[in-house]
């Protein structure tokens, strides 16, 4: 009887033990697909206006790798495109934060028949965070995700790879870890909008990984790719373009974003270019301190009375629900916010609708504060101005110690520690500023003067990116 039991126990944690080893296997899966080293060739790069695909990418040990013919060693890599600097070059810079080391062969097929590899068959679509350190940064997200999603739904991409299926299999954050996406549902959301055009019909998402999942295989395995799909942003193109590439695309990520928030899109108003006639002043819950809110508040509340307009302030954080964000948007005609990552959401505001952007002092790096802009723009029917703040008389600095950097122009506040200092700093606001130019050029708008018409009218603050200079944090976008 007791033999009984003991063959009864050791029978269930045999079953037990293959099922474990069943599911390990299909984890991986993804990572041991057939690999034949006589059917794979050498590493390729095909470069298109807004996009480029790459052949037969390699995984192994951390780091991405081109198996190149010793042949072809010139042909990728020079930092200032010459073949000379190509052939002395170790790495290809691929996309902005990643660039892939070149691994060159007399023999490539010899080099397949000697490693153990696994290989991710189809098309996996790159995904680049231009900051990592900060993934909850929407700004970020929209700059990425705009073209992408424009790439996806012209599918020129498709006629550069013929031999693919024509959508993707797979998308690869290659400078992100799961844990620190996984949790942002405006992130997931966006995502499931983005990919939609490049996935099959019915899929809502296709695999996910991330560079962890990479990271934990076998030191002494490669992982190829078989095809790479990057699409560039305003980091990588020569224009430095951002935004979505036509309007059609915007439009049509609008009344999607609309359908998932279940928000009727369209109808009389929205055709006549009648923005509803709702003041918002947006306000982040955890960051970006303007000190003198209720002042603003005030005065927008001044403009509501002047023109008929409802005023309501809107506090809230990046973890809200994607639906919020929408539907706060979709319900509002003027958009009054600091500068920061909830501006992305400036995309959802139906046509007519204006954006006033309050710019902080010396917020000058890499043309940063245009990201909000060439959004809205690319929109093509949505109004952005800004009030700058041009003086250290704008700035509450959050320690004493920062004030000493309170008159360094914009050329010499690009160190990091005058950046961080007015990262820290709260802002106020020259509110009489913002109500005169609101009520100025707001009567225009409901007339329905064009958004390039009033564009050169109130033009963008001297001293930002469009003049040549840089504006905004990277860490605060």
């Amino acid at each position: 009887m007791r033999a009984g039991r003991v063959l009864v126990l050791w029978l269930a944690l045999l079953a037990l033990l293959a099922r474990s080893g069943c599911a390990e296997k299909a984890w991986t899966e993804w990572y041991w697909s057939k690999f034949d080293p006589d059917a794979v060739a050498a590493t390729t790069f095909d470069k298109a206006d807004d996009f480029l695909i790459s052949r037969n990418l390699w995984f192994h040990v951390q780091r991405f790798f081109a198996v190149l013919d010793a042949s072809d060693l010139d042909k990728y890599g020079g930092g200032d495109g010459s073949a000379t600097s190509a052939a002395t070059s170790a790495d290809i810079p691929f996309s902005q934060n990643i660039a892939v080391g070149k691994t060159p062969f007399t023999n490539v097929s010899a080099h397949y028949h000697n490693i153990r590899a696994g290989v991710l068959l189809g098309t996996c679509l790159w995904v680049d965070f231009p900051f990592p350190a900060f993934p909850e940064n929407m700004g970020h997200w929209a700059e990425v995700l705009a073209p992408i999603y424009s790439a996806l739904t012209n599918a020129s991409w498709r006629q550069r790879a013929p031999d693919s299926e024509g959508y993707l299999r797979a998308v690869i954050f290659p400078n992100l870890r799961r844990e620190q996406v996984q949790g942002l549902s405006w992130v997931m959301d966006m995502l499931r909008l983005t990919l939609r055009p490049g996935l099959k019909e019915g899929q809502a998402l296709p695999r996910l990984l991330f560079f962890d999942e990479l990271a934990s295989l076998n030191a002494t395995s490669w992982l190829g790719f078989e095809r790479v799909l990057l699409v560039h942003n305003r980091y990588t193109l020569p224009s430095g373009r951002s935004g979505f590439v036509t309007k059609a695309h915007t439009d049509a990520f609008r009344e999607a974003a609309y359908a998932a928030a279940n928000i009727t899109y369209g109808g009389p108003a929205w055709s006549a270019g009648l923005a509803p006639p709702v003041i918002t002043y947006l306000m982040a819950m955890n960051h970006e301190p303007v000190v003198n809110n209720g002042e603003v508040l005030g005065a927008l509340r001044d403009v509501g009375r002047a023109l008929g307009l409802s005023v309501r302030p809107y506090s809230v954080t990046p973890g809200a629900a994607f639906p919020s964000f929408v539907a706060s948007m979709a319900n509002t005609g003027v958009l009054v916010a600091r500068h920061g990552p909830l501006l992305a959401n400036a995309m959802f505001l139906p046509p007519g609708a204006v954006v006033l952007e309050l710019l902080p002092y010396n917020w000058e790096w890499r043309g940063i504060s245009e990201i909000y802009v060439n959004l809205t723009r690319s929109v093509g029917a949505v109004h952005h101005f800004a009030w700058k703040a041009n003086s250290s008389e704008w700035v509450m600095y959050l320690e004493a110690e920062d004030a000493k950097y309170s008159h360094w122009n914009a050329e010499e506040c690009s160190s990091r520690y005058c950046l961080e200092a007015h990262a820290r700093a709260g802002m106020v606001v020259d509110t009489e500023a913002i109500k005169a130019l609101l009520l100025d050029l707001l009567p225009r708008t409901l007339k329905g003067a064009s958004v390039a018409e009033l564009a050169l009218r109130y033009p963008w603050p001297k001293g930002s990116g469009r003049d040549g200079g840089g504006t905004g944090l990277w860490w605060d976008v």
